[in-house]
């Protein structure tokens, strides 16, 4: 039973991300926003959430931070990506850091998705609205 066990969390770790660490589809979102706008909501969204960031770039727009228990005790480190898109948009991708192990449980998938999620807030807020 141990071994059956063991089988099916290889398989888990094994289907879970790709070879280069990326996560899924999930992990990634367009928004209709200048990259620096985007870099600025996802560092306070970041803090809203308790994310503290660790490593921030921005003249690559790049986010490194942690999700989940304090790293000696466990979690994921990630690294959040800004990219400028074709005509005023914006690319997002949260990607696990060099050297994580791979991601093996839906927490992760649903704190990356509300990080995500509180961007498109953040924009909305931040973008006034047109009246016609």
């Amino acid at each position: 039973m141990d071994a059956l066990r063991c089988a099916a969390v290889a398989l888990l770790l094994a289907f879970s991300t790709s070879a280069d660490g990326r996560l899924p589809a999930w992990s990634g979102r367009t928004y209709p926003a200048p990259a620096d706008q985007v870099y600025a909501a996802a560092l306070k969204v970041l803090a809203a959430q308790h994310h503290k960031p660790r490593d921030t770039d921005e003249l690559n727009k790049t986010i490194g931070f942690h999700l989940g228990m304090r790293p000696p005790l466990g979690g994921y480190n990630l690294v959040l990506k800004v990219s400028s898109s074709d005509q005023n948009t914006s690319n997002v991708s949260i990607d696990l850091a060099p050297q994580q192990t791979p991601v093996a449980n839906g927490t992760v998938e649903r704190e990356v998705i509300k990080i995500l999620d509180g961007i498109q807030t953040e924009l909305a807020r931040a973008t006034p609205a047109t009246s016609k």
